[in-house]
């Protein structure tokens, strides 16, 4: 049920997932959010929206596609605005310090990713491809997996 990586944190699958399952997962003590990028149209398809150009410049009504930005916030505001997301798949790392400017997932590389983000104050990630798919929690303290674990919501979904 809980696994340990090579890097030192350990993980467990969640069968049919969806991002209100964080409000379960969260770790108390990552005050920071970071959703990596997060795409509000997955399909190859046009549509219109008001895009920033650059800080403080608005182009209403762009037509654009394949749209995608990283968000980084605190926890009670990604709690606060989580149903939101509840339509998305969602790459999510937790905190505990804001992530620095220069950090940018790819140009990491892969085989150096989790140590990198361990050293930056990762406490959680989860990755979800798509609404209601097989998710991966990953966490540095095994306690905290521990409990969450043993939560009716989230045991019912644990793959064995």
């Amino acid at each position: 049920m809980i696994t340990e990586s090579k890097h030192g944190y350990f993980y467990i699958m969640l069968d049919a997932s969806e991002a209100s399952d964080l409000r379960h997962l969260l770790h108390p003590d990552g005050e920071h959010i970071w959703i990596h990028s997060h795409t509000p149209d997955p399909c190859l398809r046009w549509w219109s929206t008001d895009v920033p150009i650059s800080p403080g410049v608005i182009l209403s009504g762009a037509r654009v596609r394949l749209m995608e930005f990283d968000l980084l916030m605190t926890r009670t505001e990604f709690l606060d605005h989580l149903d939101m997301f509840t339509p998305h798949g969602m790459i999510m790392t937790q905190l505990t310090r804001p992530v620095p400017n220069s950090l940018w997932l790819r140009t990491l590389p892969e085989e150096q990713t989790e140590r990198i983000l361990i050293q930056n104050g990762m406490l959680c990630r989860y990755h979800l491809p798509h609404r209601i798919e097989t998710a991966q929690f990953s966490c540095t303290d095994r306690a905290h997996l521990e409990r969450v674990v043993t939560l009716p919501e989230i045991s019912a979904k644990l793959l064995k």
